[in-house]
């Protein structure tokens, strides 16, 4: 009969968390609220300055506070402070070095319109300066925000993330260096559509996913330009919003110049794709066509012939009822 080998008092009291190099303490970081992650210096001598070069900052509003289901102005002033006494005592005393990425969420709401925007202007020309690789923001009003001129000019950005934002400049994009843009339950406006040097900003522009999409009820022939060289994988998303019409989004026309393709997944009613090229290097594609106004079958067919030289199809249950 086997016994479990005895441990020492002295290998039962060995912190081995502490004993990892600083990069994979950062790693175990990045999924937490930068909040906590500064706590740890009061944990030991080795923890005090760890988070000074932490790379991933997760700035949002505390899990108690976002728990509450309706939370007073006032409990919200507090919170506000809160964090953006935090954001800016971080963005002080933290080393100067580069950042890999920073995750802000629920920074602007209509109570404050001024001071969100002027602590996230600095937070973004903060970011852009350290090398910023990746940038997502989530569940934020930016109606009528500006980035800050810095960023438009930045060489080190990877990837760009909205989720759940409203925000209008759109075609300001010029980031050489981004290689995966995500727009999520974005609000759009109709400079969006109808512009084909809206991605031209972007050469190497690999990953491009536009989930959900929504708009303010502009009924007007829209057409989607995807001008991308070197765009490998297209997701389009425009599901309408049947109980709320004034916020559906749906496009006439997918005007797709993207000799790379690699991968198309579409969900929506059936659109009419033009292209320039064949879609020779496509392999994967997936349809989800919503039938909620009518039924368009050779539109769809001749959709569906564009990608002839697909390896892989696959229909949604809904498509081949439709």
């Amino acid at each position: 009969m086997s016994t479990k080998p005895k441990i020492s008092g002295e290998e039962a009291k060995e912190d081995r968390i502490s004993s990892l190099c600083d990069d994979l303490i950062h790693k175990i970081m990045s999924f937490m609220h930068t909040k906590y992650a500064v706590q740890t210096c009061v944990l030991s001598k080795r923890w005090k300055l760890v988070w000074k070069s932490l790379p991933y900052l997760n700035l949002m509003m505390s899990c108690e506070f976002l728990d509450e289901e309706d939370p007073t102005e006032e409990e919200y002033e507090e919170e506000f402070s809160s964090l953006n006494n935090l954001i800016n005592q971080v963005l002080h005393r933290r080393y100067n070095s580069n950042l890999v990425k920073v995750y802000v969420q629920d920074l602007s709401r209509y109570h404050f319109p001024d001071e969100p925007r002027f602590t996230l202007e600095g937070l973004i020309a903060y970011a852009v300066n350290h090398n910023v690789q990746q940038l997502a923001f989530q569940s934020m009003d930016l109606s009528n925000f500006a980035m800050p001129e810095s960023f438009s000019n930045c060489k080190s950005l990877t990837a760009l993330e909205f989720d759940n934002c409203k925000w209008h400049n759109f075609t300001f994009l010029e980031l050489p260096a981004l290689k995966s843009l995500r727009y999520d339950s974005v609000e759009m406006t109709q400079d969006f559509f109808n512009n084909p040097k809206s991605l031209l900003g972007c050469p190497n522009l690999e990953t491009l996913e536009l989930i959900s999409l929504r708009d303010r009820g502009w009924r007007e022939d829209r057409t989607l330009f995807i001008n991308a060289p070197n765009l490998k994988r297209l997701e389009l998303s425009f599901f309408p919003y049947l109980r709320l019409l004034y916020l559906s989004c749906n496009v006439d026309k997918v005007v797709i110049d993207a000799p790379r393709l690699v991968s198309f997944k579409y969900k929506g009613s059936p659109p009419v794709v033009c292209s320039s090229h064949d879609f020779a290097s496509i392999h994967d594609v997936y349809f989800d066509i919503y039938k909620a106004y009518g039924r368009d079958h050779v539109q769809l067919i001749n959709t569906l012939n564009k990608f002839r030289p697909m390896k892989s199809l696959t229909l949604s249950s809904q498509t081949v009822e439709y």
